[in-house]
């Protein structure tokens, strides 16, 4: 399995458009049911600091799932909305139940 996590801190100024394009995100996800596709988004109590956790079954659901349009333009951008800049770090998965279900 392929595993991901990446933090960041967003500028409050940009907070309505990241979150419409999280939104655009899930809604390809629901749209389109990418199989071996397991992603989530959370968001902290701070409000501006999100996490983001991306589990893959094989490279090849990585790829459909982060090659498509709108998480492209997710992306574009995203340094430019933070304040803390995106941190990814490749996870290595030991154990989980249901996770985000």
């Amino acid at each position: 399995m392929d595993t991901v996590i990446v933090r960041y801190e967003l500028d409050p100024a940009h907070l309505d458009e990241h979150l419409a394009l999280i939104n655009d995100v899930f809604e390809h996800l629901r749209a389109t049911t990418p199989s071996g596709v397991h992603y989530g988004v959370l968001r902290s109590v701070d409000g501006m600091s999100f996490t983001h956790i991306g589990l893959y079954d094989t490279p090849e659901a990585r790829t459909i799932a982060t090659g498509s349009d709108a998480f492209t333009a997710f992306g574009a951008d995203v340094a430019h909305r933070c304040v803390v800049a995106p941190n990814a770090v490749a996870q290595t998965v030991i154990e989980g139940y249901d996770i985000f279900n």
